[in-house]
């Protein structure tokens, strides 16, 4: 027997305008039309969906669906929950937990989903072909609607007949559809933050006009990131925003013999303006999100002291993002970033020899640099190094990772990943390394006030005391740390992707 076809109209259509299309001996009856409301949720980068899935809450039934390859269970749904950590337990929340980690998963449309099952009937009051309609409506989605055609044994000719009924409706036949298909038949605009890890680089282009093409780009990024801030939808904008402010003042550093100094001086000063605004309250936030961390390595005696600690936390990340909210509100930072932009567009001034250089030609040489410089500073790093020169260490690993991250498409994109994936081993160790110095001058301030209790203040102490513990354990994995990234058969690879024929470098 014939398989069912779907379809697709290009515009609405109804069962009355179907029934008008069949010839007169069969008729069309709806069974039971039914209708449910759908919100689509998903976070800032739409991750949900650009993995294949689809998040939807049916707010009637106060259920919450994720459609992916394998049946997941429904879960309660309550607008409040916007993180997967606040659903109950099980494969919907490990799903989203894997997908979307510390992103919230917020409303992108509302729209109704009209199902209309229909029977074409024959003379003879039999069911011949049986017809199913979706219809999307939605507040600012056009309404699009999709059929299934199932033919029934013994009535071929009646079910071919439907079909050449349906071709006078303006129809398609597609292959098959589903929630997705029906979302972006009706204009689901899925529109994701501009990230591309590729500034389309021309490797013979001079140095100056590739690192402000960069940096300017990487400011937009940061910009996209404002309103999820003002709107304090998840933690995550705060960071990436930071993240990209970083990434730009960093590479105006890096590669500052490619600038005037007029210029140089000016992105410096107004990038780290730009940057330091949410320094506080991402220090506040990284301390709340790691909340059940600490509370694990405290005794039960130091909980409620722990409470009284978190409780003051939440209070000043209240005031900081009044801050921070205020600043991007006012018309003063809106012409420091106008001003920045203007200085990245301002034509190149050519005054150096290394402004002139093409861009692959001088990141090869730095990059090249500075690992050498990384390897110099660890061959004198022991157990007995001061820690000042382990977080010097640290800074230095960083601006390798920015230099190859930032430069991977003129080199080879999985080449250089290797070499990330080499450096990433020290690179976190360094990195816990700081974590646990930054987090224990932090509650080093919370600690200091009158007001302070005798249970926070033993709270403070108790968890001050097992990170600088945890600091120990991470000082003494670095030499071995430094040595395997250091190592003959990593320098090889940094040799063989780095060092430009002369060919390449003229």
């Amino acid at each position: 027997m014939t398989s069912a076809t779907y379809w697709k109209f290009t515009t609405a259509v109804t069962p009355a305008e179907i029934e008008q299309a069949l010839p007169k001996k069969l008729r069309c009856r709806v069974l039971e039309k039914s209708s449910r409301g759908l919100i689509v949720l998903d976070d800032f980068h739409w991750h949900i969906w650009q993995s294949g899935g689809l998040l939807t809450a049916d707010p009637q039934q106060g259920l919450l669906n994720l459609s992916i390859a394998k049946e997941i269970p429904t879960v309660p749904y309550s607008p409040e929950n916007r993180f997967w950590w606040q659903l109950p337990s099980g494969a919907l929340s490990d799903h989203l937990r894997e997908l979307l980690d510390l992103h919230a998963f917020v409303p992108k449309a509302e729209c109704r989903l009209i199902s209309e099952p229909l029977a074409i009937i024959n003379s003879d009051e039999k069911i011949v072909t049986r017809v199913k309609l979706l219809t999307l409506n939605g507040e600012n989605l056009p309404s699009s609607t999709f059929a299934e055609i199932s033919p029934l044994r013994g009535y071929g000719d009646d079910y071919t007949v439907t079909l050449q009924a349906l071709s006078l409706l303006s129809s398609v036949e597609v292959e098959s559809f589903d929630l997705r298909t029906l979302l972006l038949a009706g204009g689901l605009h899925i529109d994701p933050p501009d990230e591309k890890d590729s500034f389309l680089l021309n490797p013979a282009e001079p140095a100056e006009a590739a690192i402000c093409k960069m940096a300017k780009r990487m400011l937009v990024t940061a910009r996209q990131y404002e309103q999820g801030i003002v709107e304090d939808i998840d933690t995550e904008f705060v960071h990436q925003y930071r993240v990209n402010i970083r990434k730009s003042r960093s590479l105006i550093s890096l590669f500052k013999k490619t600038l005037s100094s007029e210029r140089l001086q000016a992105l410096k000063t107004e990038l780290k303006v730009l940057g330091s605004r949410t320094n506080d309250l991402r220090d506040l936030d990284v301390f709340l999100l790691d909340e059940d961390y600490y509370r694990e390595m405290l005794p039960a005696e130091l909980q409620t002291g722990m409470t009284q600690v978190f409780t003051r936390i939440k209070r000043r990340r209240t005031m900081a993002l009044k801050k921070v909210v205020a600043s991007l509100q006012d018309d003063a930072y809106q012409a420091e970033v106008d001003h920045l932009f203007e200085l990245f567009d301002t034509e190149p001034d050519w005054l150096s020899k290394q402004s002139q250089m093409p861009i692959q030609q001088l990141v090869a040489k730095k990059v090249l640099a500075q690992y050498q410089r990384i390897c110099a500073n660890g061959d004198i790093i022991d157990e007995q190094t001061p820690d000042e020169a382990v977080h010097d260490l640290r800074i230095e690993c960083k601006k390798l990772r920015y230099l190859l991250e930032l430069f991977s498409e003129l080199f080879g994109k999985k080449k250089v990943k290797q070499l990330i994936r080499h450096l990433k081993g020290l690179q976190d160790n360094l990195g816990r390394f700081n974590d646990f110095s930054v987090q224990r001058e932090f509650l080093s301030g919370l600690g200091i006030g009158k007001t302070i209790s005798a249970e926070q203040l033993a709270s403070i102490n108790g968890l001050t005391a097992v990170l600088f513990n945890k600091q120990l354990h991470e000082r003494s994995l670095v030499v071995a740390n430094i040595d395997k990234f250091t190592a003959p058969g990593v320098r090889d690879e940094f040799q063989q992707i780095f060092a430009l024929s002369d060919e390449e470098s003229s």
